[in-house]
């Protein structure tokens, strides 16, 4: 006569699966919970980047520092676009335009851009681009002259053809 319960062999099975699925329920909260100190970090991070920015673009910070647990500096970059392979295929066999190449792109053009790189203690980086120095102040100009060409009056006679 057999009685209405569990085998030893049930029972070990099921515990068994009982601890794969709790070990593997484990190791989702571990990993929930480092991601979200990655991503808390990372937007501390961000954010202090974000007010870094702002302080050197208003000029009430360096372009080198420290503020707490930040640390950035800046720098200003350079780099050539287009020129004289710019755009081209070559094309040797076909040699449809005398020269074996397609395309006449030869003007260089210079980008400029200022990079600010800012690490937490942890020595983790963000770096955000922003206008270059230079390019800043050519547009700061600009936009000088044009507020004084849209507010001087209007007896000249002259007409700001840029506007």
């Amino acid at each position: 006569m057999r009685r209405g319960g569990f085998t030893l062999i049930e029972v070990l099975v099921a515990v068994a699966i009982l601890a794969a699925v709790g070990a593997a329920a484990l190791k989702l909260v571990l990993l929930a919970q480092n991601t979200l100190v990655a991503v808390s970090e990372r937007e501390r991070l961000l954010d202090a980047a974000r007010e870094i920015e702002i302080g050197i673009l208003t000029g009430e910070l360096d372009e080198r520092g420290t503020s707490g647990d930040f640390r950035w500096e800046t720098e200003e970059r350079e780099t050539e676009m287009f020129g004289e392979d710019f755009g081209r295929l070559d094309l040797k066999g076909l040699d449809f335009d005398g020269a074996g190449r397609s395309g006449d792109v030869s003007e260089t053009v210079r980008v400029r851009w200022r990079e600010i790189t800012v690490r937490d203690a942890k020595d983790n980086s963000l770096t955000v681009c922003l206008e270059s120095e230079e390019d800043a102040k050519k547009d700061g100009a600009a936009a000088s002259a044009k507020e004084a060409g849209n507010s001087g009056g209007g007896d000249s006679g002259e007409k700001n053809v840029n506007d």
